[in-house]
């Protein structure tokens, strides 16, 4: 669990990483990274590497680069553009090896119209820790007439399964793809349907997984990704994408998004039930939660505030939404 004298790391649409104190609101470093403005819709497009002491962060555009950064400077201190023809949509680094992990599209054919857009296919490439060298670059799901585009992809903490969660116009779902050395084994590939039926992100504790499905229910699974069961969250009118699981891996945030209900909710994945931090149609909204402390929680997208968990007050509006946050990370001082 992260400390109260732990910061938050911001990327905004404009491709600024900024590091703010979130007990006084004050910015720390900002650091311009380039590149083409981005969607406000959240993302994941930062991981924390090199033993803390670095964020890289994927920045999208034409072409589309990795970057580290020092978090205590917001200096960059590598940089790499990425192989060309791919649609790179999220990142994560390998709590084993270090190695960048980076989740894209690759479109194929002609756009289909409206809002199915071309048939896409999904990509994982794999970078070294120094970024030096590309070690995989493989298509790990086909088009099979669809498009897979990716949401989210993450590194499990072995380092010996890939989480890959799609949300296309006409694709949805997280597939579990191994490492086998330098080789991805997707073997939900074949099927037109992804290994886990949810919708939307996803939260790893120890034991157990925790999946979005864009409506009331969670789907628990083991590691293998076999169903558990669900947890019925009773929230309505949302369209439910990001669960945080906190560091006792007891409870999930689920803040409202601005788009739909707003509010901010904690559910205990051991008695099921769900309380009410901030009710809907509140100050409070976003996409995604990060739990600063066990009293703290900061929501981000399109604002950045930092909320008491207990009474559901805004402690501090650490950023406004002229420039809206698109991803944040938890780091320590």
């Amino acid at each position: 669990m992260a400390s109260a004298s732990s910061d938050v790391v911001i990327l905004t649409a404009s491709n600024d990483i900024e590091r703010l104190d979130v007990a006084s609101a004050a910015l720390r470093w900002k650091t311009p990274l380039g590149g083409i403005r981005q969607d406000g819709f959240a993302a994941h497009v930062m991981a924390v590497a090199g033993s803390g002491n670095h964020v890289v962060v994927l920045v999208r555009g034409s072409p589309s680069v990795v970057v580290f950064v020092d978090l205590s400077t917001g200096r960059v201190t590598a940089r790499r553009e990425l192989p060309p023809g791919l649609v790179y949509r999220g990142v994560d680094v390998g709590p084993a090896s270090g190695r960048v992990y980076l989740f894209a599209n690759r479109d194929v054919g002609p756009d289909r119209g409206g809002e199915l857009g071309p048939l896409s296919e999904a990509v994982v490439v794999v970078l070294d820790s120094d970024l030096s060298n590309v070690l995989i670059s493989q298509t790990v799901r086909s088009t099979y007439g669809f498009n897979w585009r990716v949401y989210r992809g993450a590194v499990d903490r072995d380092e010996t399964r890939i989480l890959l969660s799609y949300h296309g116009p006409d694709s949805t779902g997280v597939d579990l793809i191994h490492l086998n050395g330098t080789h991805l084994d997707n073997r939900c590939a074949t099927s037109s349907a992804a290994c886990i039926p949810s919708h939307g992100g996803f939260a790893v504790g120890s034991r157990v997984m925790f999946f979005a499905t864009g409506s009331s229910p969670i789907l628990r699974t083991d590691h293998d990704g076999n169903l558990l069961g669900d947890i019925d969250t009773g929230i309505e009118g949302e369209h439910i994408m990001e669960l945080t699981l906190d560091g006792s891996q007891r409870f999930l945030f689920i803040a409202g998004s601005c788009l739909y209900s707003d509010g901010l909710f904690e559910v205990d994945t051991v008695t099921r039930t769900t309380r009410i931090v901030d009710p809907p149609r509140s100050d409070t909204c976003g996409e995604r939660v990060m739990a600063l402390s066990d009293s703290v929680l900061v929501v981000i997208d399109p604002h950045v505030v930092a909320i008491d968990r207990k009474t559901g007050r805004i402690n501090h509006s650490l950023k406004f939404p002229t420039d809206p946050a698109v991803d944040g990370l938890v780091v320590g001082r």
